[in-house]
């Protein structure tokens, strides 16, 4: 339905994500080891689904907040948890000039960044995160406490919070339920169309959910088929270079490749124009409807096992180099 690949026997769509806390988790990823003479790359959209978000609701201050760089999830955190008045009056600047007039105060932003960072740790930033997902994709509060180890009024704040800071995203999520419910149907950037006759449903629960699938639709079926159209592209580009890097998985929005070692800068290079590549009317601010484009971004790390990867970076004139 949205585009996203999927498997089983492995299934690999599901290999769990890093964490500090469980830190077996990695082991289960680093039983993928590339063949000797060879490095392993991943490239993953950042933060693809907010940036779409971004996109289709044109909210203001996800849009220039993604422009100016300011973490959007310690931005979400400072909202949340007690931080300093001086930290909230520093923010609050930021976003009037964002939002405003102003334009983009490097150092301004800057400053936002490192005050954020020196009073978000790294578990409110990732209950943040949570949330910031959780609204976009319109979980309840009871759902996203289980998830990220919540209670439910602090899931439901959380959440509060959200749609106090993104009103342009909540104004697009009560257009989409009036649209769903007249036209039943949800379409993709893509053109794809998803029907949900069920929003007429006469059980408030049916109806909920096939409203919930439809908000979601343009967001993720975008996401997931921007992943798959960059691979296809990714692939014949690869082939057309005869180079013999190749893609061997596709995990959600990451793609990850299997690079003879000699090869893996010019991979890396090439991997990041084609996912960064403005391949679409929408995404080169040729479609009236959305004035503002995001940025879109890829990131790129490298290691021998799936588990143990990390970022993979080049300066002009240097070979590339993995970070420590």
């Amino acid at each position: 339905v949205t585009f996203r690949l999927s498997s089983e026997s492995p299934n690999l769509q599901n290999l769990p994500r890093e964490s500090d806390e469980i830190p077996e988790r990695s082991d289960i990823k680093r039983v993928f080891i590339a063949p000797p003479g060879h490095t392993l790359l991943a490239a993953d959209y950042s933060q693809i689904e907010i940036r779409i978000a971004a996109l289709v609701s044109q909210d203001p201050v996800m849009l220039r907040c993604l422009a100016a760089g300011i973490d959007m999830h310690r931005l979400l955190a400072s909202r949340i948890y007690p931080v300093p008045s001086e930290v909230h009056i520093l923010v609050d600047t930021a976003l009037e000039m964002l939002c405003g007039s102003g334009g983009i105060n490097k150092e301004l932003v800057e400053q936002v960044n490192q005050a954020l960072a020196a009073v978000i740790t790294s578990k409110m930033r990732s209950q943040a995160k949570g949330a910031n997902f959780g609204a976009i994709y319109l979980i309840g509060p009871n759902t996203l406490a289980t998830k990220h180890l919540m209670t439910p009024e602090q899931a439901r704040y959380a959440l509060q919070q959200f749609w106090n800071l993104f009103l342009g995203y909540k104004d697009w999520v009560e257009r989409m339920r009036e649209e769903l419910f007249q036209t039943l149907e949800a379409r993709s950037l893509f053109g794809h169309v998803r029907h949900l006759y069920d929003v007429r449903s006469g059980s408030p629960a049916v109806a909920a959910e096939a409203e919930r699938a439809g908000i979601n639709y343009p967001i993720q079926s975008t996401a997931s088929n921007l992943t798959l159209q960059a691979g296809v592209r990714l692939m014949r580009a690869l082939q057309q270079a005869g180079m013999r890097s190749r893609i061997f998985l596709q995990i959600h929005d990451e793609l990850v490749l299997e690079c003879p070692d000699e090869e893996l800068e010019a991979a890396a290079r090439l991997t990041r124009t084609i996912m960064e590549e403005r391949a679409y009317p929408w995404l080169r601010g040729e479609d009236s409807r959305f004035p503002e484009v995001p940025e879109i971004v890829a990131d790129l790390k490298a290691g021998r096992n799936l588990g143990e990867l990390k970022k993979f970076f080049w300066t002009a004139g240097k070979n590339a180099d993995f970070a420590s």
